[in-house]
């Protein structure tokens, strides 16, 4: 039945892939992939023996004589047709050497403001239109520009809005501002004194306000553009409201009516949310008109990208395969949009790939180099390969903020050791910063005040090739590094305690670490897990050995006795009266006599009267004299009858033990009327008694029954 659904779904599958890309075709006048269709399905579907058999299935007419040449011809001309169509749509392939980079080609590298013209055609008009009316506007002050990671906010900013701004025809001054791990207003200071090219240094203890009017010379309003402004929430470290920065910031929105400057920050969507509590103590609400939403390219939009891309430097465009693979596999499954750092990266790689043979951009390579994913990490490990691996993978890693999945910001040479512990040398960093900044890597961007990752789409596969490459020593490295500000940042919890295979990886690899500034909390960290585990195994392992030493008892004959006495002792509270006599038995003659004697003494007249003489019995035959004299006790409650026949087996069990003076003590306790059937049973057994005193004694009882 499963086999069943899964061949349907499949089929389905089939179905839906053939219809839309019938419709793909037909919305792009793709006649090549209608004819090869139509071929294919007049071939299979209505050559003469399939279409008979249908006809004689439904008991209709025969085919006509003449429908074998009419199928033939038709197949021909569609053939012919599809043939005709494919030799005018095949581009010439021209190789023209690829200047990625200096065109709309640029990987993972931001466009600037040099890159304008080039930027003005790629699908970004109507954002650029709209943000510019906003920003624009005589009451905009204060706004908020949000979008996902790579949907290209910084080449938006830096290639779109800031040239625009800056024409001469302009009203405003625009100045781009990068924040980054340094101090917000050292880097705002600095972006005013480099793009506004003042003669005289701005104030080092001016505040924002002072700052702003200090620079605006040219008696233009400026319009600051904050970019990765994620970044001052990860570096900040004091609280938000004591944040000098954030002071800044409410300092100048309390002016704001005093100039006409302007600020726009721009931040990733999935960190917008801590804007809020920064709008609170701004005492700013932000309305629907200061909020931007940078959203990523649709299908067509990314294909139109892409056309623009090949024309420039000569990739072969196939139109109807570019958007398939846009709309079916770039496109994520919620918007159905395309991210623009998804199209850079893959129009860079392909184009880097014409050194290998391997730059036809059609479907079969596509799918043999393994998608987007596919493609960084192939380029990633390129690129390690080609020297050593080991430390450009380490100066890759501390350009990365690991816990948060992001770039770790713009860090100098010094910073970068920290981050490595120490275990690369200055010239170690120095010749792997300028390799993997060449034009032909460009994994890391330089500035001037230190290097930065080039895109965070960078980091999932920068972690697959991490898991690869690196040695065990690093990652133990790495890893006790994580942990430790993870358990810094959680006030030492116990939660946050190494697991056991992280733990298991640094012990095997303690002589190599290298301990750095925390060496003490890293101590503390690997005592406590160490203790932890140890306790652990001390109580699985005391647990292991209690189930072991248990089963060995119990499979011990001791061990089965106990079972055998344990499960007689549940027995002995069954409601089945002959159960229960049976178990109360066992229980006395295998020495749990206390307890059986316990449970006789809770059963009414009758039930003692079955049970206590074969226990008797049981008790004579173990040689059992006080078992007997519990019996005895037991039986006063009893009377008549029932007592005649208890007594007299426990007189019969003294008898045989020989202990004649208690054979005495029990008849006595008989009435006449019973005393002689009880004094006949011990006869009996008096025949071979040697006690003679006691024989006369017996036998003047029976002479006066």
């Amino acid at each position: 039945m499963e086999g069943q659904i899964k061949s349907s779904q499949d089929l389905g599958q089939k179905v839906e892939d053939v219809a839309t890309g019938l419709a793909i075709a037909w919305r792009t006048r793709n006649w090549l992939r209608i004819l090869t269709t139509c071929f294919g399905f007049w071939i299979i579907l209505f050559n003469p023996p399939v279409l008979n058999g249908v006809i004689t299935g439904f008991s209709l007419i025969a085919l006509p004589s003449w429908y074998n040449w009419a199928w033939a011809i038709v197949g021909v001309l569609l053939f012919i047709g599809a043939f005709v169509v494919a030799l005018q749509a095949t581009p010439k392939r021209v190789v023209v050497p690829v200047a990625v980079g200096q065109n709309a080609i640029k990987g993972l590298v931001p466009f600037e403001a040099e890159d304008a013209s080039v930027f003005a055609k790629l699908q970004r008009e109507d954002d650029l239109r709209e943000c510019l009316n906003i920003i624009t506007a005589k009451t905009f002050r204060f706004g908020i520009l949000h979008g996902e990671s790579g949907c290209g906010k910084t080449s938006f900013l830096q290639a779109g809005l800031r040239p625009r701004l800056n024409v001469d025809e302009s009203r405003f001054r625009c100045v781009y501002v990068e924040f980054t791990d340094r101090d917000p207003l050292f880097s705002v200071r600095q972006a005013l004194t480099e793009q506004l090219v003042l003669t005289e240094p701005l104030p080092m203890e001016a505040n924002l306000t002072r700052l702003l009017q200090t620079a605006s010379g040219t008696g233009k309003p400026l319009v600051l553009l904050f970019d990765q402004f994620e970044q001052f929430f990860f570096q900040r470290h004091q609280s938000l409201d004591t944040d000098p920065f954030v002071q800044a910031l409410i300092g100048w929105y309390a002016s704001r009516h005093e100039s006409n400057h302007r600020i726009l920050l721009s931040i990733r969507r999935d960190f917008y949310y801590q804007t809020s509590d920064l709008q609170k103590l701004m005492g700013y609400s932000l309305g629907p008109q200061e909020l931007l939403i940078l959203t990523k390219f649709t299908p067509r939009q990314a294909t139109a990208i892409f056309q623009v891309m090949a024309e420039e430097v000569g990739l072969v465009f196939d139109e109807e395969f570019i958007e398939e693979v846009a709309e079916r596999q770039l496109a994520d499954r919620e918007e159905g949009r395309v991210s623009p750092v998804e199209v850079q990266i893959l129009a860079w790689l392909l184009a880097g790939q014409r050194t290998t043979g391997e730059a036809a951009f059609d479907r079969k390579t596509y799918q043999r180099l393994g998608g987007v994913e596919g493609l960084l990490e192939r380029f990633i490990r390129k690129v390690l390969e080609a020297r050593n691996s080991q430390i450009d993978l380490k100066v890759l890693l501390a350009l990365t903020n690991l816990e948060n999945n992001v770039r770790a910001g713009v860090l100098p040479h010094g910073v970068i050791r920290d981050r490595t512990a120490n275990a690369l040398t200055e010239a170690e960093i120095l010749e792997s910063l300028d390799y993997l900044s060449r034009p032909d890597v460009r994994l890391v961007i330089r500035e001037a005040q230190g290097c930065k990752l080039a895109h965070e789409r960078l980091i999932p596969a920068l972690h697959k090739v991490a898991n690869q490459l690196l040695t065990d020593q690093a990652k133990a490295n790495q890893l006790l590094d994580r942990r430790v500000n993870e358990w810094l940042a959680n006030d030492r919890s116990n939660r946050y305690l190494l697991p056991w295979g992280e733990w298991r990886l640094i012990r095997t690899q303690k002589p190599y670490l290298v301990w750095g500034p925390q060496q003490i909390v890293k101590e503390e960290l690997l005592v406590q897990t160490t203790r932890r585990w140890r306790t652990r195994f001390g109580i699985g392992i005391s647990l292991i050995s209690l189930c072991l030493i248990s089963y060995i008892v119990w499979e011990t004959s001791w061990g089965q006795v106990q079972h055998l006495k344990w499960s007689v002792s549940q027995l002995s509270q069954s409601k089945n009266a002959a159960t229960q006599n049976w178990a109360i038995r066992t229980l006395a003659i295998t020495g749990n006599s206390s307890k059986a004697f316990r449970v006789i003494s809770q059963l009414d007249g009758s039930a003692k009267a079955d049970v206590l003489p074969a226990i008797a019995q049981g008790f004579a035959k173990l040689g059992d004299k006080a078992g007997l004299q519990q019996a005895l006790q037991v039986s006063a409650g009893l009377d008549g009858a029932l007592k005649a026949d208890v007594l007299s087996a426990i007189a019969q069990g003294f008898a045989k033990l020989n202990a004649w003076n208690e054979v005495r003590l029990t008849i006595n306790e008989l009435t006449d009327q019973y005393r002689a059937r009880s004094l006949h049973r011990v006869l009996i057994i008096w025949e071979y008694s040697t006690n003679t005193k006691l024989k006369d004694e017996l036998l003047s009882l029976a002479e006066e029954d």
